[in-house]
């Protein structure tokens, strides 16, 4: 690695931070030109135009997340946010629990920030009368902007929601697009989620603010914040926490990791595409795998209750798990694709059918050239 990372004293967390503001600097540029090329990506996609505006704004979210940080973080003396370079390239997420604690304060601690305009007349002072670097005076220059760009609609926290969108109506049932993000604690990653449920007709619609609405968010939030290794058994938990709701496809996307050799601690046996860029790529490059896992509902299963099994039936989906393929069996899911960004040059060099990248071989290889353009 060209930095010099300062091991921080929770290493078990794998969290590290730089020693200098360039260097933290020069982090959230590289992770803004990867996000970047991700939103051109999903830009060129043709199918799926509700789920890739979902996703896209989500994405979005996360850019200007990454701005935030980078806006609070580069001129603080502290160089106090850990980055997540063993298994993510990402921000720890305990970066983005102390910004949503940052937004619920936003306003009481703008009152104490100088006006920009009378910060702007101390860095001209110190600068020029006293020939001194203005530190103090950017320092709190730039935390004015962070929490001036603190919007809950437009940056991410370790869970937010997107909106309902109902698709179709029959006597008896809605069915509605939903969808979150939650930026995972044990792999600081964001992970969008893209639910498509059928609800009861018998109760409120979902998508108006009232009781049923608020119950359905706590339950998302309570399972969805997390990522288990099972698919089938977050769908299992909503679906037996909400009688009412019965989902019908779940899928789940996560970005990342992000390997570089600048920001990689990983070995390469843990992540073997690393091998490929330290051998062949320069510190500015990377390649990011996108993982995408879809379960879809083949039916449903209806078990009495109450009494002598007299109640009224507690209807269940049941998901298809493809058991032919070993991933997909040890996620529980029905199927599991990757999309692979990486420089355009560097595929000469890989074979997707060597032994150690055997989980890529069905990946989709998405390429950029020098300049950091899709090709």
């Amino acid at each position: 690695m060209t930095t010099q990372l300062q091991e921080s004293a929770d290493q078990e967390r794998n969290r590290v931070r730089f020693d200098t503001r360039e260097e933290y600097i020069l982090y959230f540029s590289f992770l803004k030109r990867v996000l970047n090329l991700l939103l051109s990506w999903y830009d060129n996609q043709q199918e799926g135009d509700k789920e890739r505006e979902v996703v896209k704004k989500f994405v979005t979210r996360v850019l200007a997340t990454v701005q935030a940080l980078g806006m609070k973080y580069s001129y603080n003396p502290s160089h106090s946010l850990a980055i997540d370079l063993n298994d993510s390239g990402y921000p720890h997420a305990v970066g983005i629990m102390e910004l949503e604690n940052d937004a619920r304060g936003r306003d009481e601690k703008l009152q104490t920030l100088p006006p920009k305009g009378l910060l702007v007349d101390q860095m001209v002072n110190r600068m020029l009368q006293k020939m001194e670097e203005p530190s103090e005076e950017l320092w709190q220059a730039s935390s004015r902007v962070y929490y001036e760009m603190l919007n809950q609609e437009e940056i991410i926290f370790p869970f937010c929601h997107g909106g309902f969108d109902l698709l179709e109506e029959s006597s008896k049932m809605r069915r509605y697009f939903f969808s979150w993000l939650c930026y995972d604690f044990e792999t600081s990653m964001p992970y969008v989620h893209i639910m498509v449920f059928d609800q009861d007709k018998t109760e409120e619609p979902i998508n108006q603010e009232g009781v049923k609405q608020m119950m359905f968010l706590d339950v998302i939030k309570s399972f969805g914040s997390r990522v288990p290794e099972s698919m089938s058994l977050l769908a299992a938990d909503i679906d037996g926490a909400l009688p009412s709701i019965h989902p019908k496809i779940l899928k789940r996307i996560r970005f990342g990791p992000i390997l570089s050799k600048r920001y990689s601690l990983d070995s390469k046996e843990a992540h073997p595409l690393l091998r490929y860029l330290q051998e062949y790529g320069s510190d500015d490059q990377f390649i990011m795998i996108l993982r995408v896992e879809t379960l879809m509902s083949r039916g449903q299963t209806e078990t009495p209750t109450g009494i002598f099994k007299l109640g009224t039936a507690k209807i269940r989906e049941i998901f298809a798990i493809d058991q032919t393929d070993e991933e997909c069996f040890q996620a529980r899911t029905t199927s599991i694709r990757r999309h692979i960004f990486i420089p355009h040059y560097l595929t000469q060099h890989i074979n997707l059918t060597e032994p150690e990248l055997k989980r890529y071989a069905k990946a989709e290889l998405i390429t950029y050239n020098k300049e950091g353009k899709l090709t």
